[in-house]
C-alpha cells in the first residue's frame, strides 16, 4: 500500500513562495528532500518546473515507485497553460496510484452530476464511527488526498472522498461552482448517506461551509482550512477585494490593474491563468466576477452544525485575519471549535495546513485560557455558538 502520513514540516526549498510551496506540496516522503533541493537549483520558471518534474517522474517509473510516480506525474502538468491537453499526465497520474494503492479497501465508483460523472473514492470501515464526506478545493485531484483519507478510515470512519466540479478530471467537463450544496447532495443521494461529517480543504474549507450551510444531512462541518473570502485569499489584497465587489467599474478597474501586473509577476500570472481554468473565465474581469462570489459573509449565520475552523499562521494562501472574520458569523452554531496552528520553526506551519498533515496523538492540542467570546479580535460574538478555542503547535512549545 502507498506511503503513510508522515510530517516533517515546511521545507524551504526555493526562494519563489509558489514554486516553493509546489516543490513542498510534492515531497512525498523524506528520501525525496535531497532531490528536490537538488531539482530546485535548476528551476527558475515554470518551464523549468515542468522539464525536472517530467525527469522525475520517468526516474520514479524507472523505479517502479508508483507512489512517487502518482505525485510527480501531477506535479508535471501543474503549471501548464489552461489550454494544453493534460490527459497523458492524468492516465499516467491515475494507472500509478491504481498500483499504489491496490491492496487497498477502497471502492471506486461515480455519480452523476448535470451530465457529468463526479469521481468517487469510498473507504469502508466496519462498525463505523460515522461517514465523513471529504473533498479538496481549487482544482485538487482526489488522488493528492487519498491517504488522508486511508488515515481516517483507519480510525474507524466510513469516508467518501469525491472529485466535484472545478476538480481534478471533473474539471475537464465542469468549472468550478459556489453553490456546493448541489455536487455534495448529488453525492449523498448517490450513497444514501442520511447524516455525515463534512471535511473541506484550502479552498473546500469555503465549499465545506457553504455546503453545510444548506444541506441539512450535514452534521458536522470541518474547514481545513477556514476560507473567508477566496478573492482576499489569493492576492492578500483586502483594497483590492473591495473594490472588486464595489461596483462594475471598481471590478473593471481590479481586473485592468491585475493584467498590467501579471506581465511582470509570475506568480499573479499562474494564478490568472490557473483561475481561468477552474472558473471557466475568458477573461480577468470574468475571473474576478466568478471568485467573488466565494464567500461565507452572507451564509455563515445558516451553520447550525458542530463546526471546527482550522488557521494556519503562515498559511501560503489565508491570511490568519480570515479565522479572526469568521468565528463571529457563526452566531447560529450548535458549537464551534478553533484550532489555530502557530509556526514553531521556520516555514513548517504552512505544508500542515496545505497538504493536510495531522500530527500524530493528542500532544499538539491545549485549550486556551479564556474563550474567544472575551477576545477583542472576536466582539460581536453571539452566545448562539459555544465556541472555545484551541492552539496548535507543530515543534516544540507553544506560542
Amino acid at each position: 500500500m502507498a506511503g503513510r502520513l508522515q510530517n516533517w514540516g515546511q521545507i524551504a526549498f526555493h526562494p519563489n513562495p509558489q514554486l516553493d510551496l509546489q516543490f513542498n506540496r510534492y515531497c512525498t516522503s523524506t528520501s525525496m528532500i535531497e532531490t528536490l533541493h537538488e531539482v530546485a537549483g535548476k528551476v527558475a520558471n515554470v518551464d523549468d518546473w515542468h522539464r525536472e518534474m517530467l525527469a522525475l517522474a520517468d526516474q520514479a517509473e524507472a523505479a517502479r515507485d508508483s507512489f512517487a510516480l502518482q505525485n510527480l506525474a501531477e506535479a508535471a502538468q501543474f503549471f501548464l497553460p489552461p489550454d494544453v491537453d493534460r490527459s497523458a499526465y492524468e492516465s499516467r497520474m491515475q494507472e500509478a496510484w491504481r498500483q499504489s494503492w491496490a491492496d487497498a479497501s477502497i471502492e471506486i465508483g461515480s455519480v452523476d452530476y448535470q451530465g457529468t460523472a463526479l469521481r468517487v473514492q469510498r473507504f469502508p470501515a466496519q462498525a463505523s464511527k460515522g461517514t465523513i464526506l471529504m473533498h479538496s478545493g481549487f482544482d485538487g485531484y482526489y488522488e493528492q488526498i487519498t491517504t488522508i483519507a486511508a488515515a481516517l478510515q483507519d480510525n474507524g470512519h466510513e469516508v467518501l472522498l469525491f472529485e466535484g466540479p472545478g476538480q481534478g478530471l471533473v474539471l475537464n467537463s465542469l468549472p468550478m461552482t459556489h453553490e456546493w450544496e448541489r455536487p455534495v447532495a448529488a453525492v449523498l443521494d448517490a450513497y444514501n448517506v442520511e447524516s455525515c461529517t463534512i471535511l473541506g480543504m484550502s479552498l473546500g474549507g469555503y465549499l465545506a461551509l457553504r455546503a453545510a450551510a444548506f444541506e441539512p444531512r450535514i452534521t458536522r462541518l470541518v474547514c481545513w482550512d477556514v476560507m473567508y473570502d477566496a478573492l482576499d485569499a489569493v492576492f492578500h489584497n483586502a483594497d483590492l477585494t473591495a473594490l472588486v465587489r464595489r461596483s462594475d467599474d471598481g471590478l473593471k478597474r481590479a481586473a485592468a490593474s491585475l493584467d498590467q501586473q501579471a506581465g511582470a509577476n509570475p506568480n499573479i500570472t499562474f494564478i490568472l491563468r490557473q483561475g481561468y481554468r477552474v472558473m471557466g473565465a475568458t477573461t480577468t474581469e470574468d475571473f474576478l466576477r466568478k471568485s467573488s462570489r466565494f464567500t461565507t459573509a452572507g451564509i455563515s449565520d445558516k451553520v447550525t452544525q458542530d463546526a471546527l475552523i482550522l488557521a494556519g499562521q503562515k498559511d501560503h494562501y489565508v491570511p490568519l485575519e480570515h479565522l479572526w472574520k469568521q468565528l463571529p458569523l457563526l452566531v447560529n452554531a450548535r458549537s464551534v471549535t478553533a484550532a489555530h496552528l502557530h509556526r514553531t520553526r521556520a516555514q513548517r506551519c504552512p505544508r500542515a495546513l496545505q497538504r493536510g498533515q495531522p500530527r500524530h496523538g493528542n500532544a499538539g492540542y491545549r485549550r486556551l485560557a479564556r474563550p474567544l467570546h472575551g477576545d477583542r479580535r472576536d466582539q460581536g460574538v453571539t452566545t448562539g455558538a459555544r465556541l472555545q478555542a484551541r492552539c496548535v503547535h507543530t515543534g516544540e512549545g507553544f506560542h
